[in-house]
C-alpha cells in the first residue's frame, strides 16, 4: 500500500454475499480490502478490521454504493410477472 492512510481515505465499498436467503448486499465504509486465507477484510485507515466476510459466501466487492442504472429493480419485476403469468414473454 503506497503513502499514509487518512481518514479521508475512508469510503464506500458494497459486499455482494450469498445467504441462505439468496443473494444479499451489505455496505461498508473502509479504506481497503485485504484477505486472508478463508477471509475478505475490510480495514480502516488505521490497519484496523472493521468488517471481514468469509471467503466462500463473498461473490463481488466493488468500491462505492450499488451500482448506478443496475437493472436489478426491472429484472426483479421482469421475474415476478413471469411467476405469476407463467407461459408469457415478458418484454421489459
Amino acid at each position: 500500500m503506497a503513502g499514509t492512510l487518512t481518514a479521508d481515505d475512508m469510503t464506500v465499498y458494497t459486499v455482494e454475499i450469498t445467504t441462505a436467503e439468496g443473494t444479499q448486499s451489505r455496505t461498508v465504509h473502509a479504506a481497503y480490502v485485504a484477505s486472508e486465507p478463508g477471509w475478505v477484510l475490510f480495514k480502516d485507515h488505521e490497519h484496523r478490521v472493521v468488517a471481514q466476510f468469509n471467503d466462500h459466501l463473498v461473490i463481488m466487492v466493488w468500491r462505492g454504493d450499488m451500482i448506478p442504472g443496475s437493472d436489478e429493480g426491472r429484472i426483479r419485476d421482469a421475474m415476478t410477472e413471469a411467476h405469476q403469468h407463467p407461459g408469457h414473454t415478458i418484454t421489459r
